[in-house]
C-alpha cells in the first residue's frame, strides 16, 4: 500500500526524441580486392621429389651427380 501511494507514474516521451536522432545508415566502403597471389616459383615440387626419392633410395652417395645436375638446371 505505501509503495504504491509513491511509486511515479512512467513518463512517456513518445519516441519523438528518438525518432529525430535516427539518421540513415553510412554506406559501407567498397571492400579491398585481395592481394594478388604470391607468383610461385618454378621447380619446387621437382625438387622436393627429387629430396625425398634420394633419401628414400638410400643416401646422398649414390645420386649425388644426378642432385647436383638437377640443382643447376632448376637454378
Amino acid at each position: 500500500m505505501y509503495a504504491q501511494q509513491y511509486r511515479q507514474p512512467p513518463k512517456d516521451y513518445g519516441g519523438t526524441a528518438i525518432r529525430s536522432q535516427i539518421t540513415e545508415p553510412e554506406p559501407l566502403p567498397e571492400p579491398a580486392a585481395p592481394p594478388p597471389p604470391e607468383p610461385k616459383r618454378q621447380g619446387d615440387e621437382l625438387l622436393l621429389a627429387v629430396v625425398i626419392m634420394t633419401v628414400l633410395s638410400g643416401g646422398w652417395e649414390k645420386n649425388a651427380l644426378v642432385l647436383m645436375a638437377l640443382f643447376f638446371i632448376l637454378i
